[in-house]
């Protein structure tokens, strides 16, 4: 991570990991572990990862050494669950991944 970029990451959301469907087709998840982040809210449309577009309300930063994927679940602080709409890396000056963006 580039010096100074843990100054951002001052706000914390719970991910918890996705685990496998249930007999009625919903997704469970697994127990949740704490991130460091920092949490933008947004008004934007994207094109998600199945090529569809979305509507995103808030952009969540956390380091790239957080382990997140697509399918998992987002806690917000006030506690509301959100799905991960889109999931995007940036790289830093040296071309290496270290941070991870988060579209909910």
């Amino acid at each position: 991570m580039l010096s100074g970029t843990k100054n951002w990451l001052k706000q914390t959301i719970t991910i918890k990991p996705y685990s496998s469907l249930s007999n009625y087709a919903e997704p469970t998840y697994g127990t949740g572990n704490s991130v460091s982040c920092r949490i933008q809210q947004t008004d934007e449309q994207l094109i998600g990862e199945d090529g569809t577009l979305i509507h995103s309300t808030a952009r969540i930063i956390v380091a790239e050494s957080a382990s997140v994927s697509i399918k998992d679940l987002v806690v917000l602080p006030n506690n509301e669950e959100r799905p991960i709409l889109k999931l995007n890396t940036i790289a830093g000056p040296d071309g290496t991944a270290y941070l991870k963006v988060l579209y909910v």
